[in-house]
């Protein structure tokens, strides 16, 4: 039936969502690791340079240059995990907001099949009760052409 093609159509909407979905955080997931590599490196390195730089005073400005390099990578991983964070978050509300779209989707379904099978109920019902009648109609009209006979004959008997 149609709410049947409805539904899974929605259905399928719903599995195509759920693959989107499991890509989305794949990528976000490798995205959060790649960023927190890079600042483990960028931290790794920035204490490497800082102890240089206790170290050899003729290459502090080369460091700092590089330092300053680090820095802004830094800043950059912070925000792309920042960026990564509120994406996944977004992700989160949109991924409750359709677990709330497809239970509603789900109680009508329910509703709209329960409705179906009552609707069915009834019209069984209604057909049993009109074949009840029927069936008495046939048997008061044979009662009463049976009494007609009788009648009849006994007229011609006179």
């Amino acid at each position: 039936s149609s709410s049947d093609n409805i539904a899974t159509a929605e259905l399928l909407r719903v599995m195509q969502l759920l693959r989107q979905e499991q890509d989305a955080r794949r990528k976000l997931e490798s995205s959060v690791a790649k960023a927190e590599k890079r600042l483990t490196q960028a931290r790794q390195r920035e204490s490497s340079l800082r102890s240089e730089v206790t170290h050899g005073s003729e290459r502090v400005e080369g460091m700092r240059a590089e330092y300053d390099l680090l820095a802004l990578e830094l800043y950059e991983v912070k925000a792309g995990r920042q960026r990564a964070m509120e994406r996944k978050v977004a992700l989160g509300k949109r991924l409750a907001a359709e677990a709330v779209e497809r239970e509603a989707l789900a109680l009508q379904l329910e509703q709209e099949r329960a409705a179906h099978g009552e609707a069915t109920e009834q019209r069984t019902r209604q057909t049993r009760a009109w074949e009840a009648e029927r069936g008495r109609t046939q048997r008061e009209l044979a009662s009463l052409r049976t009494k007609a006979g009788a009648a009849a004959k006994k007229l011609d008997g006179r």
